[in-house]
């Protein structure tokens, strides 16, 4: 069987292009190779240097569209086993909803300790999405408020 080395804009290409059989399996081929691309990113992301390193280049972009600092390796950011706030497990990926992705609380995230200076080594650590949710607007005297109203309307 003989190849024929076809330009891709001419006649012969286009023709087939137009040939619902071949355009059936070339989908078919597409889809095969998003599957198998989207295992193997999963499969990188899921170790702790792999989750690293793509909240790297996440931070990276995030800093230089926003106008701040950025200062890391992937070394400076690889997640504990736990999370140091509540001393859960973390997780290394988010989850899929109906909504479509959504963090779990239980998944790793990134946290800038003082959100003035950027991301910067010293000033950035991995907690808990949950943990970061609810430090991320709340002075530590509106959490310390918070606790104590709890405790004080909590039935024992």
């Amino acid at each position: 069987m003989t190849t024929i080395a076809v330009k891709p804009n001419t006649a012969v290409v286009r023709k087939l292009r137009e040939d619902p059989a071949y355009r059936a399996k070339e989908a078919e081929r597409r889809l095969r190779y998003r599957e198998k691309e989207y295992a193997a990113t999963k499969r990188r992301r899921s170790t702790p240097e792999g989750w690293a390193r793509h909240q790297i280049a996440q931070i990276k972009h995030r800093a230089k569209k926003s106008g701040l600092t950025f200062d890391l390796t992937w070394e400076s950011i690889v997640p504990p086993d736990n999370c140091p706030v509540f001393g859960t497990p973390l997780r290394l990926s988010g989850g899929t909803t109906a909504k479509g992705y959504q963090p779990l609380p239980d998944a790793a995230s990134v946290d800038r300790v003082d959100n003035r200076l950027g991301y910067v080594r010293g000033n950035v650590r991995v907690i808990s999405f949950r943990a970061n949710i609810l430090k991320k607007d709340a002075a530590p005297e509106e959490l310390r408020r918070l606790a104590d109203w709890l405790d004080k309307e909590a039935v024992s």
